[in-house]
């Protein structure tokens, strides 16, 4: 039985596409992609739910030292100035002068 339509039960975004998918092909009209609700409810809702989910759980009970969201603020900026420093050596972006010997 196909009930996402009908009584707003597909928070699913897999089950309430096919859902939809599977009426369209069966001769409803394409009202069914009309009302925004398709969207908002299962994609935007069930997407921001894990992201909101996982940060979450990162700030209250995870401590393991991968957290991006649980690191001391210390090292947090010496982990950022080792990245900007990579990439600005990567793409030749020192302000260093070269340390080559001059051509006589």
């Amino acid at each position: 039985m196909i009930f996402a339509y009908q009584a707003g039960a597909g928070f699913n975004p897999s089950r309430d596409f096919g859902s939809r998918l599977t009426l369209l092909a069966m001769g409803y009209s394409n009202d069914l992609f009309l009302n925004p609700y398709w969207f908002y409810g299962p994609w935007v809702g069930a997407t921001s739910g894990v992201f909101m989910g996982a940060f979450l759980y990162d700030f209250m009970i995870f401590t393991g030292g991968e957290s991006r969201v649980n690191y001391p603020l210390e090292r947090t900026q010496r982990a950022m100035k080792k990245s900007c420093m990579k990439w600005k050596r990567r793409l030749h972006l020192d302000k260093r002068e070269p340390t080559t010997a001059p051509v006589a």
